[in-house]
């Protein structure tokens, strides 16, 4: 397989934050291990756990990102955590798509879209917050009832109590608590057909 330009790690893409290049380094590593993997048409169980492998240490990745993002009042902290949403979404429906059908998956399509996506995002996107992370700009701090929390996932304060009353609610014995329930596996279940939908676009054959 022919490698692009940006295929690989190099000094372009060094945002001067160690943890952060580290595990740029590391992504451009298991994207190519699965991209070799792909190419020459590696056992199903290797190409699966190098899938796994990937999402994994997006996941962390992307963690950590965040938690740097949000310490350092980064103002579009929220609009880059749904790029990290997508790309690790897209991530596990390539698995779905993968232990449904290995053959239909195109091993050129997939590492294309990693290794492009991985260097736009590192040049186009992170690179907007270094300024913040080393002090050179300042965002503005947040009043707290808008203030972002990280657990699972990242929202503002205001939001996390709306999904804290939805947790309280399905856990209920209230008979909206039901109907609740379905709306929500309804809404997953179109959610993860349109997700899946894009995600064969980008990587079958």
């Amino acid at each position: 397989m022919k490698q692009p330009s940006h295929a690989r790690w190099s000094s372009k893409y060094e945002t001067g934050i160690r943890a952060i290049d580290n595990d740029h380094k590391g992504l451009f590593e298991d994207i190519q291990f699965l991209g070799e993997a792909l190419a020459r048409g590696g056992a199903v169980r290797q190409i699966d756990s190098a899938i796994e492998s990937l999402e994994k240490y997006c996941r962390e990745h992307f963690s950590r990102e965040e938690t740097f993002m949000i310490s350092a009042h980064y103002p579009e902290t929220e609009a880059h955590i749904r790029e990290h949403r997508r790309m690790t979404n897209r991530i596990a429906r390539l698995r779905t798509l993968f232990a449904e059908n290995p053959r239909q998956i195109d091993g050129r399509k997939v590492y294309l879209y990693l290794t492009d996506w991985l260097a736009t995002h590192i040049l186009g996107v992170d690179m907007r917050y270094i300024p913040y992370m080393i002090g050179d700009k300042r965002g503005a701090v947040r009043p707290k009832d808008e203030s972002l929390r990280q657990v699972t996932i990242s929202l503002p304060h205001s939001e996390s109590k709306v999904v804290a009353d939805f947790v309280r609610i399905i856990e209920s014995d209230h008979p909206v608590a039901k109907d609740l329930a379905r709306a929500i596996a309804e809404f997953e279940a179109r959610l993860d057909k349109e997700e899946l939908g894009d995600a064969k676009a980008l990587f079958c054959r």
